[in-house]
Parts: C-alpha cells; sequence; structure tokens
C-alpha cells in the first residue's frame, strides 16, 4: 500500500506542473480554431450581445415603472433610512439627509433613465453607428 502511495505521489509531483504549464499557454482562439468553432462562436457572441440589450432596455423600463409606485419610493427611502444605523454617530444626520434629499433623488433618477441610454451607456446595446438603420431607407 506505501508503494502505491509513493507512486501517486511522484505521479502528481510530475504531471500537476506539466497540467499547469500547459494551462498557462492555453489560448481560447487556438482552441476554437483546431475545434472549428470560430464562426459559431462569434455568432453566439453576437446573439448575446443582442439579447442582452434587450434585457436590458426591459429592465430599465421595469426600473421606471417601478420608480414611479410610490410603495417602491417608500421602500428606497425606508432601506437608505435603515442604511443610516451604520452611521453611529451620525444616523440623525444621515436620517435628515435621506428626507431631505431622497424624493428628489428619486425624481432625479428617473429623469437620468429617461433622458439617457443606459443600456448603450452599459455597452449592453451597440452603438447606433455600428449598427445599420432603417431610417434611411424610410427617408428615400
Amino acid at each position: 500500500m506505501v508503494l502505491v502511495y509513493e507512486e501517486c505521489g511522484t505521479l502528481v509531483d510530475y504531471y500537476v506542473p506539466l497540467f499547469f504549464i500547459q494551462l498557462e499557454s492555453f489560448q481560447p482562439q487556438d482552441f476554437c480554431k483546431r475545434m472549428n468553432l470560430c464562426d459559431k462562436v462569434a455568432a453566439l457572441v453576437e446573439e448575446a450581445r443582442q439579447d442582452s440589450c434587450a434585457v436590458c432596455h426591459k429592465t430599465v423600463s421595469d426600473i421606471l415603472i417601478k420608480l414611479q409606485d410610490p410603495d417602491t419610493q417608500l421602500d428606497i427611502v425606508e432601506l437608505l433610512l435603515k442604511g443610516c444605523k451604520s452611521f453611529k454617530n451620525h444616523e440623525k444626520k444621515c436620517k435628515k439627509l435621506v428626507f431631505e434629499y431622497g424624493p428628489l433623488i428619486l425624481v432625479n433618477a428617473n429623469d437620468f433613465l429617461v433622458k439617457n441610454d443606459v443600456c448603450k451607456l452599459l455597452r449592453a446595446c451597440p452603438d447606433e453607428k455600428t449598427v445599420p438603420t432603417q431610417l434611411g431607407k424610410a427617408d428615400s
């Protein structure tokens, strides 16, 4: 039994460093080329990007709807007030700031989401310059 244990240790000592050397030199693009996956991976990446754009816009839309809900606004203010407890010596000042600026922050957050394409800013959606649009065709 001791012989098997020693032999196992020797094999591990020999092969584990070789494994990590191979792992360090591993290049995903080479693997994709060898396995003939490059076109498939590129298509999957583009599909995921388009899906992330749609998901992002849906999420922003849901957030805008939630920000209009008075119950959600109250929940946000309550969470901020609860967070004030972590400022032991400044809890009262923190609460005063929440009551003073909380509603303003909610309005500004809503305005920001309406006026800005957050999904493009987060790069969840492609820039319009790189995406062909149908607008030019409609005008002609």
